[in-house]
């Protein structure tokens, strides 16, 4: 039987590592939120493929809120607001802590 979750964790292992770097750099370099928007769309090609075969709780939860999470941080790196960028990235109930809980022991994690 495929673990879904880790398949999933994989297929966004990556890009987490190199979205977390680009939100906390833009902090302090705010030019930098550009670099955030191609991986935003990587983030909902796997938010799409939905939750079937999946029962972790912090994984429904993320993919629930993923959408208008995403779009809030995009709306916030297309305007060059690194600190709402930062506040969408960091939400606690949509942001990318959930998906960390989620993925929490799988390779990478």
């Amino acid at each position: 039987m495929t673990d879904v979750l880790a398949d999933r964790c994989e297929q966004l292992r990556q890009t987490v590592l190199e979205l977390t770097q680009a939100v906390i750099e833009s902090l302090g370099a705010p030019a930098k939120l550009s670099r955030v928007i191609p991986m935003l769309s990587q983030l909902r090609s796997v938010v799409y493929l939905g939750t079937d075969g999946i029962d972790d709780p912090a994984y429904i939860a993320w993919v629930r809120g993923a959408a208008a999470n995403l779009d809030r941080m995009e709306e916030a790196a297309l305007a060059g607001d690194a600190k709402a960028t930062h506040a969408a990235f960091a939400d606690q109930q949509s942001g990318v802590a959930l998906l960390g809980t989620a993925c929490a022991g799988k390779p990478g994690w």
